[in-house]
């Protein structure tokens, strides 16, 4: 059964600490001389995402800001709209515990095809994968950060899928994030970047089950 995706349409994006971006190249490909930047900021339906991290309220609403000069980030897409799903697959670290991987399109698709490297995106299509992990623990509700070692406790990473089955990785990222991990849904905020892509945002998405 295909999950629920989230809807959500435009609010003023919450504002999120700036960072100092690092990194050695992303995507083997080289970066392009323009950059741009899109803004998404958008209203959702009442959530079961909950709780507080540190202090950190659980947001409402799910918004993107997306700005690349990475050469296989292709102009024009538009983040006005987007629809947001999270997993819980196995970490893959040893041991039994579960990574918390959020997906954040600018198109609404069932989660087998978001999780589908084979499947092909349009030219206006892209999505941000978000991967909370723990080491070999289940990852829970907390502050998270990037690091060299996706075994290190609490950490972040990012990726963008584009056009056709290409894939933006970003390159000794810096950044951090929050995660409310809940029963059927999670929600947080990240600022994660590299050299030439930053993304940052808030998110609230149901689990798919």
């Amino acid at each position: 059964m295909h999950p629920a995706l989230l809807r959500v349409m435009a609010v003023p994006l919450i504002a999120l600490p700036s960072l100092i971006a690092a990194g050695c190249g992303s995507n083997s490909t080289e970066p392009a001389a323009t950059s741009q930047s899109q803004t998404t900021s958008d209203e959702s339906s009442p959530t079961t995402a909950t709780g507080d991290v540190e202090g950190f309220d659980c947001p409402t609403e799910t918004a993107v800001t997306v700005s690349s000069t990475n050469g296989a980030y292709p102009d024009g897409l538009d983040w006005s709209t987007v629809y947001a799903v999270a997993d819980r697959p196995l970490a893959g670290l040893g041991g039994d515990g579960r990574a918390v991987v959020v997906y954040i399109g600018t198109s609404e698709r069932p989660l087998s095809e978001l999780t589908d490297p084979k499947t092909e995106l349009n030219p206006d299509e892209a999505f941000l994968k978000l991967t909370f992990t723990d080491g070999a623990r289940s990852a829970d509700s907390g502050n998270y950060s990037t690091a060299a070692n996706p075994s290190d406790p609490n950490t972040v990473d990012l990726s963008i899928r584009v056009t056709g089955r290409t894939t933006v990785q970003l390159s000794q990222p810096t950044g951090e994030a929050q995660l409310v991990n809940n029963t059927n849904a999670v929600c947080g905020t990240f600022t994660l970047a590299d050299q030439w892509t930053e993304a940052s945002g808030a998110f609230l998405a149901d689990i798919s089950t």
